[in-house]
Parts: structure tokens; C-alpha cells; sequence
């Protein structure tokens, strides 16, 4: 189990153009900018297509929503796009209500993220 303010970030995938990571634990202010030096750290590997697995994320505010959209952004200058798995539906339905998935794909799985990024 992590603790507030911590977060474990596993490269599921990482080949070629697209990429798969898993986080678990807490995505706030005292993370956000770890997280953010790291997915940018892929990004600049090559990866356009990039998915994010916040199944196993214990919070997750604004802060972390945060660094989503700048790593969006970042991959979109580059012709990419950013995929959010999110394992719980009534999160996912609040971030769709927030407008989030209008930033990046909001997906209920990765094969689903992986299908609607490919298909823009």
C-alpha cells in the first residue's frame, strides 16, 4: 500500500510509438511533478500513443488531472494522443461530466483506450 502524497509508476509497454504505464497510489500536489518528469520522460522516447492506467490509483485531484493535459499537450505538438483507463466507472462519468474527456480519451479499459487512440 502507498502512502499520501506517493505513487508507483510500472511501464507496462513501452515499444515503438505506443506505451502502457499502471500507477497506483496517490496522484496530488506533492506527486504531480514526479509524475509529470516522468511521462514526459517517455514521451520524448519516441512514444505518440500513450496510455494511462489509473485503475489502481487510490486519489487522484486536480493536480494529477493536471499533469493528464500537459502530457497531452506535449504529445499532441507531436501528432500523439493520451488515453486515461479508468477501472472505476462513477470516477470516469465524474471526469466526462467535468468535461475532462474532452482533454484526452477516458476509456473503461487499455485495449479500449488503445482502440479509440488509434482510430483519431
Amino acid at each position: 500500500m502507498t502512502e499520501e502524497g506517493l505513487f508507483v509508476m510500472r511501464e507496462v509497454e513501452v515499444a515503438g510509438h505506443r506505451g502502457l504505464v499502471e500507477i497506483e497510489g496517490h496522484l496530488d500536489v506533492g506527486s504531480a511533478p514526479e509524475l509529470k518528469s516522468r511521462l514526459i520522460e517517455i514521451v520524448d522516447q519516441g512514444v505518440s500513443l500513450l496510455v494511462v492506467d489509473l485503475t489502481p490509483t487510490a486519489f487522484l485531484d486536480s493536480s494529477g488531472v493536471a499533469v493528464l493535459a500537459s502530457v497531452q499537450q506535449r504529445l499532441e505538438r507531436g501528432g500523439g494522443a493520451l488515453g486515461v483507463v479508468m477501472g472505476d466507472a462513477h470516477l470516469a462519468e465524474r471526469f466526462v461530466r467535468a468535461g475532462v474527456d474532452r482533454l484526452f480519451v477516458v476509456a473503461g479499459s487499455t485495449d479500449a483506450a488503445f482502440e479509440r487512440l488509434e482510430a483519431e
